[in-house]
């Protein structure tokens, strides 16, 4: 009998072991992966940073570009409007005509 209480000891040594092996997989386990996501992550925000960088650069350079044509518009439009003729008693007439016809 003796024989059988150190055999059901032996293997609930071994048994106790394995747990104990498996509990330090699993830590080591939970402990790589913590680290392959803090990794993750840390490439997902430089990667993150860089699109948006990117994104705001082309969107300040789509401003200027719409600001310098709204100038190069106004300007062509100013010079067009000085460089026009103005007949002064055919506006008078014009407005002779709208107010007292």
């Amino acid at each position: 009998m003796s024989a059988e209480v150190d055999m059901i000891q032996k293997l609930f040594e071994v048994e106790s072991e394995s747990a104990q092996l498996v509990r330090e997989a699993q830590k080591k386990a939970d402990e790589r992966i913590a680290q392959a996501r803090a990794q993750a992550e840390t490439a997902f925000k430089e990667a993150y940073v860089k699109v948006a960088a990117a994104i705001e650069a082309e969107e300040e350079q789509f401003k200027q570009d719409c600001r310098t044509a709204h100038e190069q518009a106004i300007d062509s439009y100013r010079a067009e409007l000085s460089s026009a003729k103005r007949d002064v008693p055919a506006f008078e007439q014009l407005v002779q005509q709208l107010l007292y016809a």
